[in-house]
């Protein structure tokens, strides 16, 4: 895990996003992450509805592509 992003992990009510697969996050996971699936629209977008907008999401994948796509749509939506 890249420094800075731990470093923020370790923030008090830090949101942080994980938007693997249900099967990823049961392997492991960030403790206090919340899971939205990003190959599944529907579920991405209702639990990924409850985020504070006014709040930095941290967002995690197992290689950077899916979370990538995932901020674009959180910032499109704000």
């Amino acid at each position: 895990m890249p420094e800075a992003f731990e470093q923020k992990v370790k923030q008090p009510g830090a949101q942080i996003l994980d938007v693997r697969t249900a099967e990823e996050f049961k392997s492991g996971y960030i403790a206090g992450a919340l899971q939205a699936d990003w190959l599944k629209p529907e579920e991405f977008s209702t639990r990924s509805q409850d985020l504070d907008a006014l709040k930095e999401v941290l967002i995690y994948c197992a290689s950077g592509k899916r979370s990538a796509y995932a901020a674009q749509t959180l910032r499109s939506k704000r």
